[in-house]
C-alpha cells in the first residue's frame, strides 16, 4: 500500500507528466511537419514548366487570354496540388498584379487527376477576370506549392 506522502507526490506530478507528454507529441507533430515541407520543396525543382506563353483561347464566355503551358513531373512523388504563381507585369517590368492557380487539384469539379511521376499535364488558365488595366501582356511564372500523396 502506498503511503499519503507518496499518492500526494504522484499527484503533483501528474500535471508534469501531461505536459512532457503534450510536449513530445507537439515536438513530432512539428517535426513531421517540417519534412514534409522540405519534400514538396525539393519535389518542386523536379517539375519543369515548359513552353508557358500567353495567348489567346477558348473560355466559358468565349475568346479570352490566357496562359498556357507543359508541367512535366520528374520527381518521385504523386502531386495532389500544384500552385502555379502568375505575375502581371507592367511596363517597366514591375509586378501589377498576382494571381494563383492550380493546375493540379484534388478540389476541382472538373478534374481531381493526381499528377504521378514521369507524367506531364497542359495547362491553360483565363486572365481576363484578374488582369490589371495597366498589364503589358507580360507575366512571370512559377511553381510556389505542391501537396504530395
Amino acid at each position: 500500500m502506498l503511503s499519503q506522502a507518496t499518492v500526494h507526490t504522484l499527484k503533483t506530478w501528474k500535471p508534469a507528466f501531461i505536459g512532457l507528454g503534450v510536449l513530445l507529441l507537439l515536438g513530432g507533430w512539428i517535426s513531421f511537419k517540417q519534412a514534409q515541407h522540405q519534400r514538396a520543396e525539393d519535389e518542386i525543382r523536379r517539375i519543369e514548366l515548359l513552353n508557358v506563353q500567353v495567348g489567346l483561347g477558348e473560355g466559358r464566355n468565349g475568346i479570352t487570354t490566357g496562359v498556357f503551358g507543359t508541367m512535366i513531373h520528374q520527381g518521385e512523388y504523386t502531386v495532389r496540388l500544384a500552385k502555379l504563381e502568375v505575375k502581371f507585369l507592367g511596363k517597366s517590368g514591375e509586378v501589377l498584379g498576382v494571381k494563383d492557380f492550380y493546375p493540379v487539384n484534388r478540389f476541382s469539379l472538373e478534374s481531381k487527376q493526381r499528377l504521378r511521376p514521369g507524367e506531364s499535364r497542359e495547362f491553360g488558365f483565363d486572365l481576363d477576370p484578374h488582369a490589371p488595366e495597366a498589364w503589358n501582356g507580360e507575366i512571370e511564372v512559377r511553381l510556389t506549392a505542391l501537396e504530395l500523396e
